[in-house]
């Protein structure tokens, strides 16, 4: 009993070990799979870089290896008939992944791996896939006719020059004792495909112990010559099985519709982008322009002392001062001159106009009929174009009401023609009353101290019908006197529109966010 006990071991531990060496080899075999064969291509996109067989067959009880070999991803999925293949999937043997999950391994197969099994490749942006029907023999010696498990298309597409191959393969079974074989021809000629000089030549390949078997077809510079019908021929024996494949010079059907729809699609990405930036642009071109003015605008540090100066005529001293000056000065921190608030006693009004205007970097008149006819305002708009002219500074109209010149030349003849000129070429920004009488609450405070002066105080006009009166006024008493001579009106003066005063700034110099509150 001794001796049979030994000789039963000794069998026993001589199969484990024929086992264990059967495994080892189709892991190593398989293992590499997805390394050797590839395409030769320079892209770096997500694709595949072999071909993926539609078809797969094994015998029942062995080793088998799916193989879905891809670049470019993040992540590969397995599916058998649309469910995910997981460790607590019960209805498969394929379990175990390798090659970065591009292999699934099933160590023995059994009938219930029948079935269409799904490779879903993802970069997490775009995905691609492929579908792998495999069958399982019943038999564990097949001997039938050969099956295709991948052929070619039909049609191939390529330019001279240009790399190309073919690929035909086929489950044989054990028919290898019947001269099994994978054989490209040229289909005219019936002679092997392969040159002198290598440029076109076969390469044969097997997998799962040489049950199924394979060749490549490899054009590794496309010729004339070339584009024709070869013939591949899938046999062990019995019934061979013999496909076509013709190549063709051109580019591909599919790649051209592809191109022709991505063409399509940029084209129409570009448009509608187009589209919605004008409608956009045409929407709020005042506040995109003002925006960027504002935040990446050169400032101008030219060492002036003022912003700007503010010109009007007498008449219009309760919209000027209520609203323009108090609110480029408090909501937007711009520094004005106004000649009958920061002018000193005693100053001679030729200088103090001719000197301010030229330090100031802009220069706003209140355009109205009263002011066309004043004699001042007319002689410190020469001095702001002389201004202009010389030191670059910019001179901006607020139009607060248009001014009918014929009437004007028909009861003055003194009026300067010259003016009406002038003013056909400045820029003009035009007054408009806000919509909604919703003050800003810094705005409350400008139409507190909104006031109007005494005629018997001062001059028709902040520039002066002449140098004497405005002088005598300004002799007669302080600035503060002069500003606080004007009496409490809050009525009948607006605050004007978001939209006058973004027209407004992008006249005058850019300010950084942080100085400013803007108006709601």
């Amino acid at each position: 009993m001794s001796g049979n006990g030994l000789e039963l071991s000794s069998v026993f531990f001589k199969v484990l070990t024929v086992m264990f060496i059967y495994h080892v080899t189709y892991a190593q075999n398989e293992q590499g799979f997805c390394e050797m064969n590839l395409f030769e291509r320079n892209k770096t996109s997500l694709e595949f870089t072999k071909e993926v067989n539609e078809f797969d067959y094994v015998v029942i009880e062995r080793y088998k290896s799916l193989s879905c070999c891809a670049k470019g991803y993040k992540m590969i999925e397995w599916h058998k008939d649309d469910i995910l293949i997981s460790d607590s999937n019960k209805n498969v043997t394929f379990h175990e992944l390798r090659e970065q999950n591009q292999t699934l391994i099933s160590h023995r197969v059994t009938y219930m791996d029948n079935g269409t099994y799904t490779c879903k490749v993802s970069n997490g942006i775009n995905e691609i896939q492929r579908k792998i029907q495999l069958r399982v023999m019943p038999e564990r010696k097949y001997m039938d006719g050969a099956l295709a498990t991948y052929v070619s298309e039909p049609y191939q597409y390529a330019q001279v020059g240009e790399a190309t191959r073919f690929f035909c393969e086929g489950f044989i079974g054990y028919g290898k004792l019947h001269d099994s074989q994978v054989t490209w021809v040229m289909d005219k000629t019936y002679t092997f495909p392969a040159t002198a000089d290598g440029r076109r030549c076969a390469k044969k390949v097997s997998r799962d112990d040489g049950l199924i078997i394979g060749e490549y077809l490899i054009f590794k510079s496309v010729t004339k010559e070339d584009f024709t019908t070869y013939k591949c021929t899938i046999s062990n024996g019995d019934n061979p099985k013999v496909f076509n494949v013709t190549l063709i010079e051109g580019d591909s059907p599919t790649m051209k519709v592809r191109t022709s729809y991505m063409v399509t699609f940029i084209i129409a990405v570009f448009i509608c982008s187009v589209v919605l930036l004008t409608v956009i642009y045409s929407t709020w071109c005042l506040e995109i322009r003002l925006f960027w003015k504002d935040h990446f605008g050169k400032l101008e540090n030219d060492d002036k002392e003022y912003d700007i100066f503010v010109c009007y005529d007498q008449a219009d001293a309760e919209f000027a001062l209520g609203v323009i000056v108090h609110t480029l000065e408090k909501v937007y921190h711009y520094r004005c001159f106004v000649y009958e608030r920061d002018s000193v006693a005693g100053d001679w009004m030729p200088e103090i106009y001719t000197m301010k205007i030229r330090s100031s970097r802009r220069f706003l008149m209140i355009l109205s009929p009263a002011l066309a006819v004043n004699s001042w305002c007319t002689y410190a708009l020469y001095v702001a174009i002389e201004a202009m002219l010389n030191l670059h500074s910019k001179i901006i109209c607020v139009v607060l009401q248009d001014i009918p010149w014929k009437n004007l030349r028909t009861a003055n003849e003194a009026s300067d023609p010259t003016l009406q000129h002038v003013l056909r070429v400045v820029k003009k920004v035009y007054w408009e009353s806000a919509a909604t009488e919703r003050l800003n609450p810094v705005l409350k405070m400008c139409t507190s101290q909104r006031r109007k002066l005494y005629s018997s105080n001062m001059s028709d006009s902040n520039c002066g019908n002449s140098e004497e009166s405005l002088t005598y006024v300004v002799m007669g008493g302080s600035k503060e006197n002069i500003i606080n001579s004007i009496k409490h009106d809050s009525s009948g003066v607006q605050l004007g529109s978001k939209s006058f005063w973004t027209s407004l700034r992008i006249n005058l110099p850019p300010k950084r966010s942080t100085d400013v509150m803007a108006i709601s």
